[in-house]
């Protein structure tokens, strides 16, 4: 319940003795999820006021400029939470999606292969290098990057779709409902990652 969990760290801010960046973080987290962007924006600008040298603030301020379509402003953030942290996965898998939003395939590219390499688990590091390939016509590569996530590790992971490419080029996308439809390989990946 997010509505109630902003109020639960609204009133532990007012009450905490000294600023306290993990209540910012978390309260802004929570706006940044009920898209309360103004709000998740200043608690996370609080929170690097508060402790510049955490990573977290900056990946939340991207976050929100990321979700607001400012992409250019949310590499900048990302590229902070990065030099904060050079192996904060998330980042780089954001800021993989900031560049590629921005039409700087290769980089993004490169994030989201270092994104994957840190962090097997993040599934749309995977689904994001394959939608790039086949954008740029290499469906062989496409469909091999979805086979790199090994299933096992995934089950947990939440995927509302999945997109693959063909062999003749085209890019599919199924919900997670549809698995059924998917080639055989893809379905399983799909079904262990959508559960």
């Amino acid at each position: 319940d997010l509505p109630r969990a902003v109020a639960d760290y609204d009133k532990a801010i007012e009450l905490a003795a000294k600023p306290s960046a993990r209540f910012h973080s978390s309260r802004g987290m929570a706006h940044l999820e009920t898209r309360n962007y103004p709000a998740a924006a200043a608690d996370f600008d609080e929170q690097i006021a508060i402790q510049p040298e955490l990573e977290s603030g900056y990946f939340g301020r991207g976050r929100v400029e990321f979700a607001e379509g400012r992409y250019a402003e949310a590499k900048v953030y990302f590229d902070l939470a990065i030099k904060r942290n050079p192996k904060y996965a998330d980042a780089y898998l954001f800021r993989g999606k900031a560049l590629d939003s921005q039409n700087q395939r290769e980089a993004a590219l490169k994030d989201l292969q270092q994104a994957a390499a840190l962090d097997s688990t993040l599934v749309d590091a995977y689904f994001s290098q394959a939608y790039i390939l086949s954008a740029q016509g290499d469906n062989a590569r496409a469909t091999a990057v979805l086979d790199e996530p090994a299933p096992d590790l995934l089950p947990y992971t939440p995927c509302a779709h999945v997109r693959w490419a063909t062999p003749d080029g085209r890019v599919q996308v199924a919900a997670w409902q549809d698995a059924d439809l998917l080639p055989p390989q893809r379905a399983r990946l799909h079904r262990s990652i959508a559960t």
